[in-house]
């Protein structure tokens, strides 16, 4: 072997460490990155759609308390028409959950949140009914109602935020 052989045998062992090393590294980001857009994709989602379920949630029951309120200024068909929006906002917010409950991954506290809420939302629907029902009669019975519809509403929120 010659002078100049062995002198460039070590920086290019090196080099060829680097490379491979290089490409190690480079496989193992490609993979980290499948798996964040995974993350983002699946688990971001699912939080994204039940913050809407949220929001929603909390439209409609200001929207409740505002109809309640204003309930005795309104014609008949109005009032109907405002209770039939409100139990189409409840009904696809309900949609939404079942969407999340039917989806792969969950893990089993996530299902029981889910399907928790989905059992106190269907109670709320049919307090937020009665209520608007009660109110269409006499406001102050109406709101009265909404007192239990309030309380539904509250753990509809608490399963919502765990």
């Amino acid at each position: 072997m010659k002078l100049y052989q062995r002198i460039l045998l070590a920086p290019g062992l090196a080099l060829l460490f680097l490379v491979l090393f290089g490409a190690v590294v480079y496989r193992a980001l490609d993979t980290e990155q499948v798996a964040m857009k995974e993350i983002y994709t699946t688990r971001f989602g699912f939080f994204e759609k039940l913050g809407g379920v949220s929001a929603e949630i909390d439209t409609v029951h200001a929207s409740v308390y505002r109809l309640v309120t204003w309930i005795g200024n309104y014609d008949e068909a109005k009032v109907v028409r405002m209770s039939a929006d409100l139990a189409k906002q409840i009904d696809s917010a309900s949609a939404v959950l079942a969407e999340l409950l039917n989806s792969p991954g969950l893990i089993d506290d996530e299902r029981r949140g889910l399907e928790s809420t989905q059992v106190h939302l269907a109670a709320y629907r049919k307090h937020v009914t009665t209520a608007l029902d009660l109110a269409t009669v006499d406001v102050n019975t109406g709101l009265a109602a909404m007192q239990t519809a309030d309380m539904t509403f509250q753990e509809v929120r608490s399963d919502l935020n765990v």
